[in-house]
This record gives C-alpha cells, structure tokens and sequence, in this order.
C-alpha cells in the first residue's frame, strides 16, 4: 500500500512540478522585494522565475514529466507572475519613473 502512494506522490512531484511551486512562491518574494524597493533583487527573482519557466516546460516535455497538476500549476504560475508585476509597476505611490499606465493595467 505505501509503494502505491509513494508511486502516486512520485508522479506529482516531479521535477517539473517541484519548478512550477518554487516559481509560485517567488511570486509574494518579488511582490516583497518591489515593496521594500530592492529593484535588483526582484529583477534577480523576476528572472528565476521565467528561468524556472523554461526549464520545468523542457523537464516535462524531454522526460515524459506532464502531469495533470502540472497543467493546472504551471498557468497559474505564469499568472500571478504576470498579474503581480503589471498591478505594481501600475500603482502610482511606488514611484516608478516608468509607470505603466493605469488603463493598460485594467486591460
């Protein structure tokens, strides 16, 4: 019994999955970092992120790692990333000198 849950938590852990929630949790690092204006490092998370990107899609694909989590997580991932950057490079008090404009934002 314990091999076939083990079997079951080996195919949803894989690598590629392991990527997708490390790029999840970069997420509210990179919301952190922006906040505390530490401009370099959330650049440096920002580029872990789609780093891990690419690698998690050419893991899964190369070694046969696509799971049905993986397909719901690596989306979502890409989501957050992208929601998350685009609300605070919007908001006016966080004093970008390159703001994006509000109304691309609600786009």
């Amino acid at each position: 019994m314990s091999s076939a849950v083990e079997q079951y938590r080996g195919a949803v852990l894989t690598t590629a999955t392991r990527l997708t929630i490390l790029r999840i949790v970069i997420v509210p690092l990179f919301v952190i970092l922006l906040t505390y204006d530490k401009k370099g490092l959330a650049l440096a998370a920002f580029v872990t992120a789609g780093v891990t990107d690419v690698l998690d899609g050419l893991i899964a694909r190369r070694y046969g790692q696509k799971t049905s989590i993986g397909a719901v997580l690596d989306p979502l991932a890409d989501k957050l990333l992208m929601t998350a950057s685009i609300v605070l490079l919007s908001l006016p008090h966080m004093g970008f000198q390159n703001m994006i404009p509000r109304w691309l934002m609600i786009v």
